[in-house]
């Protein structure tokens, strides 16, 4: 194989390996896929250590109860911090109701920090909708009062997350490896003798 058709098969490799990765998100599958047909009510956000700023590492184990129906939905986000709800509006309107957010109750438990409860969601009644939350540890010496947890709130249309990084660590592994495989080849090659 010549230097110039090594080279094309790198890049040939490389290209199909970051075209695969566009089906791939969080831990290596696809992360919430999209919900098929009209989204009825969706809450999905980031859970993240109040000091470090940082994902929890832990699963973030949330409960939505509807206080005019009495449902309660238990579910769990994946370890980097990230969680989607079901659709919380097609599961009301399953039993006949409207969702009503302000009838909502939003319960956070993520272990090591302090249990959150969210009874104020936007007023948003359809859609996907971003709640993140910024999570105290146990061990904070503040009040319970003095240790409102941060949370920020927004309406999106789009309905999860699906970030580059996994693309951009996958790109270049792929460069590591045809970097690799091309050292590999030259190392191999007999030498050539001149007469």
């Amino acid at each position: 194989m010549t230097g110039r058709s090594a080279a094309l098969t790198t890049l040939v490799a490389i290209g199909a390996m970051w075209l695969g990765t566009a089906g791939m998100s969080a831990n290596g599958q696809e992360f919430f896929p999209a919900p098929k047909g009209k989204v009825g009510l969706v809450y999905f956000g980031v859970v993240k250590d109040a000091r470090s700023g940082r994902p929890v590492r832990d699963f973030a184990y949330i409960t939505i109860r509807d206080r005019l129906t009495g449902i309660s939905i238990p579910f769990a986000g994946d370890t980097p911090g990230h969680y989607r709800t079901p659709d919380i509006g097609a599961a009301i309107k399953e039993l006949g109701e409207a969702a009503d957010p302000q009838q909502l109750d939003f319960t956070l438990f993520v272990p090591g920090y302090k249990k959150v409860k969210l009874q104020k969601l936007p007023r948003k009644a359809t859609g996907a909708i971003e709640v993140s939350f910024k999570l105290e540890p146990e061990d904070s010496r503040s009040s319970d009062a003095a240790s409102a947890q941060s949370v920020a709130i927004s309406s999106s249309g789009g309905g999860g997350f699906a970030g580059p990084s996994i693309a951009i660590a996958t790109f270049l592994i792929a460069v590591l490896l045809s970097a690799i495989v091309m050292v590999g080849q030259t190392l191999i090659r007999p030498a050539t003798t001149a007469d």
